[in-house]
């Protein structure tokens, strides 16, 4: 671990309109996203309780908000201004589940306002996060 893969803070801000199974399912995948970026987000060793259970090994803060769905899209705007490690997940991606190849053209195809980003995760040194996420509201 080095020294800047600590005080980090992931945020998944997802528009409000989404019913939970799609929340769920965009937090998914837009964390599994960040840590392949990112590994440090998980620590790589096993952490097992006495029970044998072996439990997720998280090394920061991870929070999830909402927000309006303009405010989302802005949001990876800003993230990417900040430099910051960010990823969206749009509602045309979730349309092409298991269909990775096609996924992957329409996306390179497209701006992300045709794309209807539903969801943007940031991860970064907690004060840079929080300020860019300030204006959202915690899921509920």
């Amino acid at each position: 671990m080095t020294p800047q893969d600590t005080g980090l803070r992931t945020a998944i801000v997802l528009a409000k309109h989404l019913p939970p199974g799609v929340v769920a399912n965009a937090t998914a995948v837009i964390m599994g996203h960040l840590a392949t970026r990112r590994p440090a987000l998980y620590d790589a060793e096993r952490l097992e309780d006495q029970s044998g259970n072996e439990h997720a090994t998280i090394r920061d803060n991870v929070v999830v908000l909402t927000g309006r769905p303009a405010q989302v899209e802005k949001l990876a705007a800003a993230a990417r201004e900040e430099g910051l490690l960010h990823a969206v997940f749009s509602d045309r991606g979730r349309s092409w589940s298991n269909e990775f190849e096609k996924y992957r053209a329409e996306v390179a195809a497209s701006e992300a306002a045709q794309l209807e980003i539903i969801a943007t995760g940031v991860t970064g040194p907690d004060p840079a996060v929080r300020a860019l996420t300030k204006k959202f509201s915690y899921y509920a």
